[in-house]
């Protein structure tokens, strides 16, 4: 493997930080990401298998992680808090956050009852744990 040097030995470049294709090599402190610690539970299901139930929920979760990524617990708590408060008592930000998980619970749930059929009184619920 030849060393930058190598290529172009009349740069004097002070660390790989300089050079643009190598900037991914700098050493950078690591972060860890605390695991989503959240559960998802078929609710009301009658007659389902056991197998048929889990997949459902991992279908739905899928979708959930999929439109909300990192923010599935927080856009949960917005959506919460947003139902429990006054439109005037919520910022913009808990807003959009508590819309956005109403958006991704629909389609988290039409994902998860696909080729289950609908219950009437079946329903998806999101613990956070």
């Amino acid at each position: 493997m030849r060393l930058w040097r190598e290529y172009a030995p009349h740069l004097r470049l002070q660390n790989l930080g300089e050079i643009p294709h190598l900037r991914h090599r700098r050493s950078r402190p690591s972060r860890s990401i605390p695991p989503m610690s959240y559960t998802v539970n078929l609710i009301d299901f009658p007659d389902a298998p056991p197998d048929v139930i889990a997949t459902a929920e991992t279908r739905f979760r899928r979708e959930l992680d999929k439109l909300l990524g990192d923010n599935v617990e927080q856009a949960l708590k917005a959506f919460e808090n947003a139902s429990e408060s006054s439109a005037d008592e919520l910022t913009k930000d808990e807003i959009g956050l508590a819309a956005s998980w109403a958006k991704a619970y629909e389609a988290a749930k039409t994902a998860g009852f696909r080729a289950l059929g609908e219950a009437d009184e079946a329903y998806f619920e999101v613990r956070v744990e």
